[in-house]
C-alpha cells in the first residue's frame, strides 16, 4: 500500500469509501467537465503567488523522495529564502507546502486559495501540512490561509502586490493538530480493508462533489445483470448456481466490489419485484 498524503487524509474524511475507491477503483469516477479548469485556475492563482516572491526557490519535479532531499539542501543552505513546494514527510504522511516563508528563526507556512474567503475544509488541508512539517524538525511561527482579496484592482504590468489576503489561522490549527494521527491511522485502516459500504449522503457533495457517488452503483448494476445471467443460464441445476453465487463469497470485494452473495442476491429479488 502506497504512503499517505494530505490529499488521500482529506478523501478519507471526507467520506472513506471515497478514498478507497479513488486508489482501488479510480476506473469508476465520472468525469468533471470543470475540473480542468479548476486546476489551471488553481495552478495559476499559486504562480502569481510565487511570483510575489521573486528570490525563492521552487521544489520542483514529480519524484518526491528527490523533492524531499532537495528541500532538506535548500533549507541548509539558504535558511533565510522563501521556498515553493517545500515538501516534508513525518510518519507516513508526505506533503508539499505551497510557500514556506523566513519568520526570523522560524517559517511561515502558507496555503494558498483561489477563494475569495477561508472555507472549513482549508483549516483541516492547513493542519495536516503543518504537522507534518513541524513534525519534520521544521519550526513554524504561523499557518496562514492565503486567500483573494476581493478589493483588488489590477494596475497592470504583471503586478499582482495586494491580491492575496493572509488568514492567520494558527490557533485553528493548533487545536486540530492533536486529531491528525487518528486521521492518518483511520485512512490506513481504510486503504488495507475491503471497500467500506457507506450509505449516500452529504458527504457525496461536501466539501467536494464526489466524482465516485454513481460509478460504484454502476458497477453494481453491471455486476447484477452478470449474476441474473448467470441464474438464467443455471436455472436447470440450481446446485450449480448456488457453487457459483457461493463462489463470490469468498472473493474479496477488492477484486468484485459491491459483489458479495447477499447483497446481489437482494438485488436481484428487487429487480424482480419492480
Amino acid at each position: 500500500m502506497a504512503g499517505l498524503s494530505k490529499s488521500r487524509i482529506l478523501a478519507h474524511r471526507q467520506c472513506p469509501q471515497r478514498l478507497w475507491l479513488q486508489t482501488y477503483r479510480p476506473e469508476l469516477a465520472e468525469t468533471d467537465p470543470n475540473a480542468a479548469a479548476r486546476f489551471a485556475q488553481g495552478a495559476q492563482v499559486g504562480e502569481v503567488a510565487r511570483q510575489l516572491y521573486p528570490d525563492g526557490v521552487l521544489i520542483a519535479g514529480d519524484d518526491l523522495r528527490q523533492a524531499l532531499r532537495d528541500t532538506a539542501e535548500v533549507l541548509a543552505r539558504s535558511p533565510q529564502c522563501p521556498v515553493f513546494e517545500a515538501t516534508f514527510e513525518h510518519e507516513g504522511v508526505l506533503v508539499r507546502v505551497d510557500l514556506l516563508l523566513p519568520d526570523g528563526e522560524a517559517y511561515r507556512l502558507v496555503e494558498v486559495k483561489s477563494s475569495t474567503a477561508v472555507k472549513g475544509y482549508h483549516l483541516s488541508d492547513a493542519t495536516v501540512q503543518s504537522w507534518v512539517t513541524a513534525n519534520a524538525g521544521v519550526p513554524i511561527s504561523r499557518t496562514e490561509i492565503a486567500h483573494i482579496d476581493t478589493s483588488f484592482a489590477y494596475s497592470g504590468h504583471g503586478d499582482y502586490r495586494g491580491l492575496f489576503t493572509h488568514a492567520d489561522i494558527s490557533q485553528e490549527v493548533s487545536a486540530l493538530s492533536p486529531e491528525i494521527p487518528a486521521w492518518a491511522e483511520g485512512a490506513r485502516a481504510t486503504l488495507s480493508g475491503e471497500e467500506p459500504r457507506i450509505a449516500p449522503g452529504a458527504q457525496c457533495h461536501a466539501p467536494f462533489e464526489c466524482p465516485w457517488r454513481n460509478g460504484a452503483q454502476l458497477f453494481v448494476e453491471h455486476c447484477l445483470l452478470i449474476v441474473s445471467e448467470m441464474r438464467w443460464r443455471c436455472c436447470a441445476s440450481p446446485i450449480i448456481f448456488r457453487g457459483v453465487l457461493g463462489g463470490l463469497k469468498t472473493t474479496t470485494t477488492r477484486e468484485h466490489p459491491n459483489n458479495t452473495f447477499l447483497h446481489l442476491q437482494t438485488l436481484i429479488t428487487a429487480r424482480r419485484t419492480r
